[in-house]
């Protein structure tokens, strides 16, 4: 009996032992599975982290395209990506070319590139970097070099660099986090842009005559071989200008995402046409069923211009309305072309006034896109018949007035019509307008004004007369005007052609125009049209300089004329070039450097005809002119020759992630 108590009572704590080492394991598999599941939450978590923070790389690329300074993304936070997130710190700009490199020489194979200063002052603490023509990504940088060095990248080949050679960088440095759950990924990238997606094209007119014998109605165009750094061969566009007329104007501008480029030429006999080019191919249509969007404009006048929207891209166009007071307004969206977007398509309907503002006829319309992240504000500058001066502002949606008050002419003293004395441009830092114009209650003076967009404010209009010019050089009105904003800083070249023929600069500052301008040509080839263009260089070892190219009669022999300008006040002595020219107009590649200009002949030149020069973004000097149409051309009217260059994508250079 005893015996089988015991038995039973060893077999109870048996029993007992059993269940407590079945609950332990039942326990511990719980444990292990819930371990698991929120290891597997966690870890999923963390990758859709990393893809949130990469989402906002390539948020950032995109917003970070042609024309916007790294600057223009502001931070942000708290971006969704389905359920995730991701935030952008602030961007920052790396332009540098201070670094030279040490090595004597550098060789293909070397992965450790030294350099004569400390590279972590200046340059991205990873991303990419430019000697001579090869690229070269980088890892990490010491306080005496390069380290982590990939060569040969971007398409380029790997190759050997003397000592002394210059360490180039562009691009923008941005920093993106992802969240998800309680994860956190942060990724870096260097951002620039693509210079395989670089184009450029000339369009050009050859009749003698803008109407009648001689006439030609054909448009010509070239497209830029960058790899040989040439015009290729001429062809001739399937779209037209209207029978027994001859193109007199053109105005070619490139879209910034989509491949395509809008044309508006106006010909002979007053009509104005909209062309389309498909960049992928290589044709032309005209979107308002073949034929004009408006006739009996006058032909001794631009009265139209084009800009494209920044973050819609859609192309505005405004222009005169042949033979009434009040302008109108076209939008190309990239499918459909929009004659009516307001009632009858007159930008006083989009204003929501009775009538626009100026009476007169408008004979010059400027246009300046702000490129500001998401930004689809356009400004308008217009001239009248009766010299007055106004200007309005294209929200995205419609037109609308900046004055605080009541809509007023700003200026009814403005230099005589025949030229085109008004502009407005976008400073490229502080995203601040700049306004000016010829004023002609004063000779030498200008009108100008700026607007804010963070503030909606317009500011006051100033007259600033500047001073004399000094030796045989006279004082007299402005008749021609250009702005040109310097890519990596607030300053603004303006050229300026007055009423006897004289070329003058002045560089707005950001803030100020100094008194005393630059007077550089006692007489350009004439005062009908504009015979001058300037651009600034786009590379980082050129930033700061610009070339000043213009027709020049000062001689017995008529020239074309060059001149290079080093902020913050050295010009180069001028060089002469070609014979007379009536017409340059001049656009730069923005990544290469590589400056293109079209050169209209007069007819009183040697050869009149039409002619192409280029320069490198090292400035070094034009080339020898390529023949583009060799004339013989009667016809002195008008911009007979533009040239388009493409604002370039985006590309992601570089990335890693932090830790």
């Amino acid at each position: 009996m005893n015996s089988a108590l015991r038995q039973r009572g060893q077999l109870i704590v048996a029993g007992i032992v059993l269940i407590v080492v079945v609950a332990l394991m039942i326990s511990t598999l719980g444990f292990l599975y819930v371990s698991n599941q929120s290891s597997s939450v966690l870890h999923n978590s963390s990758g859709r982290a990393y893809y949130a923070a990469r989402s906002g790389i390539e948020h950032a690329s995109f917003q970070l395209g042609p024309g916007t300074s790294c600057a223009s993304l502001a931070a942000i936070t708290g971006i969704a990506v389905g359920s995730e997130r991701f935030s952008l710190a602030g961007t920052a700009a790396f332009v540098t070319g201070a670094a030279r490199v040490t090595a004597s020489p550098l060789s293909a194979a070397a992965t450790t590139i030294a350099v004569d200063v400390n590279p972590v002052l200046t340059y991205a603490p990873h991303g990419r970097i430019w000697i001579e023509q090869e690229q070269i990504n980088y890892t990490g940088l010491t306080t005496t070099s390069f380290t982590g060095a990939t060569r040969g990248v971007g398409g380029t080949t790997a190759t050997t660099h003397a000592a002394n050679s210059r360490v180039s960088q562009n691009q923008c440095f941005v920093r993106s986090t992802g969240t998800s759950g309680n994860a956190t990924r942060i990724v870096e990238a260097a951002i620039a842009r693509a210079t395989e997606r670089e184009r450029a094209m000339m369009v050009y007119a050859k009749g003698t005559a803008i109407s009648g014998a001689g006439f030609d109605r054909n448009i010509y165009f070239r497209l830029w071989d960058r790899v040989n750094n040439t015009w290729l061969a001429e062809q001739t566009s399937t779209q037209q200008v209207t029978n027994n007329t001859t193109p007199v104007y053109f105005s070619l501008k490139f879209a910034r995402k989509r491949n395509e480029a809008i044309l508006g030429t106006l010909g002979g006999n007053g009509d104005l046409f909209i062309h389309v080019w498909n960049g992928a191919t290589n044709t032309w249509s005209t979107p308002a069923g073949g034929g004009p969007i408006q006739t009996g404009l006058s032909t001794t006048y631009r009265g139209f211009s084009i800009e494209y929207e920044h973050q819609n891209e859609r192309a505005i166009i405004v222009y005169s309305n042949g033979g009434a007071a009040n302008p109108k307004f076209a939008i190309w969206d990239g499918t459909t072309l929009n004659t009516a977007p307001a009632v009858g398509g007159f930008i006083h309907n989009s204003l929501g006034m009775a009538n626009y503002q100026t009476a007169g006829f408008i004979r010059w319309f400027g246009l300046a896109a702000n490129r500001a992240n998401g930004s689809n504000e356009i400004l308008m500058i217009s001239r009248d018949s009766n010299r007055d001066i106004w200007g309005a502002r294209w929200t995205g949606t419609a037109w609308t007035k900046m004055e605080a008050g009541a809509a007023a002419t700003w200026d009814a003293s403005g230099t005589a019509n025949d030229g085109d004395s008004a502009d407005v441009a976008y400073e490229s830092v502080s995203n601040v307008a700049l306004f000016v114009w010829g004023d002609a209650s004063a000779t030498r003076q200008v009108g100008w004004r700026t607007w804010t967009p963070s503030t909606a404010t317009l500011s006051a209009i100033t007259l600033t007369r500047f001073g004399t010019w000094g030796g045989t050089f006279v004082s007299d009105n402005f008749q021609w005007m250009r702005l040109y904003p310097r890519p990596d800083t607030d300053e603004i070249m303006a050229v300026f052609q007055d009423e006897s023929v004289q070329l003058i600069t002045n560089l707005w500052s950001g803030a100020v125009w100094p008194a005393a301008a630059i007077a550089h040509d006692l007489e350009t080839e004439n005062n009908t049209e504009r015979n001058f263009d300037f651009v600034w260089q786009t590379v980082p070892f050129s930033l700061g300089q610009g070339w000043l190219v213009w027709g020049s009669d000062s001689s017995s022999v008529g020239q074309v004329r060059t001149r290079t300008f080093t902020s913050p006040a050295a010009w180069s002595a001028i060089t002469n070039i070609q014979d007379d020219t009536l017409g340059v107009n001049i656009g730069v590649l923005p990544m290469t450097g590589t400056m293109l200009a079209g050169l209209y002949q007069a007819p009183n030149s040697a050869n009149d005809d039409i002619q192409a020069i280029f320069a490198l973004g090292s400035g070094a000097a034009w080339s020898a002119v390529q023949q583009i149409w060799s004339g013989a051309s009667s016809l002195q009217q008008g911009q007979r020759v533009d040239i388009g260059v493409s604002p370039t994508g985006s590309i992601i250079l570089e990335e890693q992630e932090v830790f």
